[in-house]
């Protein structure tokens, strides 16, 4: 073990001892992350609070992350997981504590709209998502989910693995290029090869959500976004996409583990 892993792991102790003695207010206003990419009217709600947010804010630890028609957000948390979030969704950052070890977790709710996830530096069974019908353990992963009004979920995996279990207790396993459709009742298909344009409101909020983060490049210095995955389709959508956005979809771990804030 070097000696640089090492201090990562105390400093992960350090961090959750420190944050076991904060009382609940205090803990409210820890950072988790930073939003990299605002688009139109993105807020940030706690029981006490709501803030608009922009680009290079803090989100903080149980947050509720909610997006107006035709914005979005993407938001990258310290352990480099990318996280983004398309129009008229509510995303809330449930608990995370950065670990490299065991200790670590970043739990999120979907209650409705789109997001795409790509997994950070922390062990894969740090990361969970719930849904009003579906709860997915993620295996270090990029992948699409959309969450429909009465809590139905679609979910296609662009790369690794994800564990869905309906809200009825049947659990698959879906793979790279795989999509799954669970029920407002909580049962999900079998997983099946993605269409390369798949048709339905839930990848239509998908789609909706590539189109509004397009919009980012406009404003983005050049370079700025490069280093996010979660952006990979937005760059083709954008009219005046440059040569060097011609990158694989998924960058190298080192590429995405510099945490968050612009490069």
């Amino acid at each position: 073990m070097s000696c640089l892993r090492c201090i990562r792991i105390d400093f992960g102790a350090l961090a959750l001892a420190a944050m076991a003695l904060l009382p609940a207010p205090a803990l409210a206003e820890v950072a988790v992350g930073a939003a990299r990419v605002i688009v139109a009217d993105v807020s940030a709600e706690t029981a006490l609070a709501s803030r608009k947010l922009a680009t290079s804010d803090d989100v903080r630890y149980q947050e509720l992350i909610a997006t107006d028609r035709s914005s979005a957000a993407v938001i990258q948390f310290i352990d480099a997981t990318q996280l983004a979030i398309g129009e008229q969704a509510r995303v809330r950052l449930d608990d995370f504590v950065f670990d490299p070890g065991a200790a670590g977790k970043l739990n999120l709710s979907v209650e409705f709209g789109a997001i795409r996830f790509s997994t950070g530096s922390m062990a894969k069974p740090a990361y969970r998502i719930v849904t009003p019908s579906a709860t997915l353990a993620v295996r270090g992963t990029e992948f699409d989910l959309a969450v429909d009004n009465d809590g139905a979920t679609y979910l296609m995996v662009r790369d690794g693995a994800v564990e869905i279990t309906g809200r009825n207790g049947d659990s698959k396993l879906v793979g790279a290029a795989e999509s799954v459709t669970v029920s407002a009742a909580g049962v999900p298909s079998q997983p099946r090869i993605a269409a390369a344009t798949p048709a339905g409101v839930l990848p239509g909020k998908i789609a909706a959500m590539d189109i509004a983060l397009a919009e980012a490049f406009a404003k983005a210095p050049a370079g700025d976004l490069d280093d996010l995955s979660v952006l990979s389709k937005a760059r083709s959508l954008h009219p005046d996409t440059r040569s060097e956005f011609g990158k694989p979809d998924k960058p190298s771990k080192d590429k995405k583990g510099g945490g968050p804030g612009p490069r």
